[in-house]
């Protein structure tokens, strides 16, 4: 299943990159319910426990070392948000996360995209668009070593063209893999699968967003307050003259 979303900038009410450190993305929506699309975000090093490039939760480095010049995406305290991928520059990110690579650079492929990640798998991907909105993408795919787990999934190539496909001026990955995973109002949105195994695994760090409106998909419904209880509602006695000619109501206390 492949899943593109356009958010315009006036719809994104809140923005936050989590600091709990590895958890699920289920975990997040459930301990986060006031943001209503959480995806994952970077990778991480074999036996680390941190991310693998730059990492701002609200205006606190979590990382702040770069990993070969990969990119980032910022969203400041407006919650306007850009790339950035100049050592330096990322002091001034509040929330912030990095994925491996530019796949989308001035609305073209990036050239090496062939190169990196050439095999099928799960993917997922933020980009913004010539418009100013930004894009997700969330692509299923079996595991690169099982081969065994619902659709195809996409090359990087494939990724990069998606979003093109989309009117990206510029897009980057995230982590993908058993790793992709979207909650939407607070329900699991796709069919993550960690090495093989249907269901979720623990990253390292999530990009939560708190939307005003997510296209094509309906509101959590609203529970209407509980009837109080018969013995808590007050008796209502109705007044009468002799002749049962109605004069009042009141509420006996």
């Amino acid at each position: 299943m492949i899943q593109v979303f356009k958010f315009p900038r006036e719809t994104i009410l809140d923005s936050h990159v989590t600091n709990c450190g590895f958890a699920t993305v289920g975990q997040v929506a459930a301990w986060k319910p006031e943001y209503n699309f959480i995806i994952n975000g970077d990778g991480w090093p074999d036996g680390g426990r941190t991310s693998n490039s730059i990492w701002y939760s609200e205006g606190g480095g979590k990382n702040q070392k770069q990993m070969e010049w990969r990119p980032w995406i910022n969203f400041n305290k407006s919650n306007e948000y850009k790339f950035g991928w100049v050592i330096g520059t990322h002091f001034w990110n509040f929330n912030c996360v990095s994925g491996s690579r530019f796949i989308v650079e001035r609305g073209a492929v990036n050239s090496q995209s062939w190169r990196w990640s050439p095999e099928l798998n799960a993917r997922t991907a933020i980009g913004i668009a010539y418009n100013g909105d930004l894009v997700v993408a969330v692509v299923d795919g079996y595991d690169k070593y099982k081969e065994t787990f619902l659709d195809a999934g996409l090359s990087l190539l494939g990724l990069a063209e998606l979003m093109i496909e989309n009117d990206c001026e510029t897009a980057m990955d995230l982590d993908g893999g058993g790793s992709t995973t979207l909650y939407v109002n607070g329900v699991l949105a796709n069919e993550p699968n960690d090495d093989g195994i249907p269901g979720e695994r623990a990253v390292v760090n999530h990009l939560c967003l708190r939307l005003l409106e997510i296209p094509g998909t309906e509101p959590p419904p609203v529970e209407p307050p509980p009837n109080p209880e018969p013995s808590s509602i007050p008796p209502i006695i109705e007044t009468k003259e002799l002749d049962g000619t109605p004069i009042g109501r009141y509420i006996k206390e």
